[in-house]
């Protein structure tokens, strides 16, 4: 048998109806970009590769950076952005340079083992298996 003090079904749905998590007064602005500007955002990391290093240790972004630019030295300069812990997104000027990469892998950054990917802008970066 329920409890009086438990609200039913009915009484959840009208809370929940009279909720409203958006000010209406001052809705959210949605901003659509150009054909160019989608396109352009494309361009930039179009030569993405993301790398996860396999380390119990973190490595800090100006290690990784410096280990990139040491390892790879030929391919300069290559942009690195940070995604999360020993995550890291590695942009190159060519796409022969990336491919110069992936072709010689696996690398080694400061005796650690980085795997890397191809970047691919629908898949969450935490969420790519760096193990397949």
């Amino acid at each position: 048998m329920a409890s009086s003090s438990n609200p039913s079904v009915s009484d959840i749905e009208v809370q929940l109806r009279q909720t409203n998590l958006v000010d209406v007064a001052n809705p959210p602005e949605v901003v659509f970009l150009s054909d160019d500007a989608l396109i352009a955002g494309i361009d930039l990391w179009r030569n993405c590769l993301l790398g996860k290093i396999f380390s119990t240790e973190i490595m800090t972004f100006s290690e990784v950076s410096k280990a990139a630019n040491n390892v790879w030295w030929r391919l300069k300069p290559i942009d690195v952005k940070r995604k999360a812990d020993n995550l890291y997104s590695f942009r190159f000027n060519s796409a022969a340079d990336l491919q110069y990469v992936l072709t010689r892998s696996p690398w080694c950054f400061d005796g650690y083992l980085i795997i890397l990917t191809e970047w691919n802008p629908t898949i969450n970066p935490l969420e790519v298996n760096f193990l397949r």
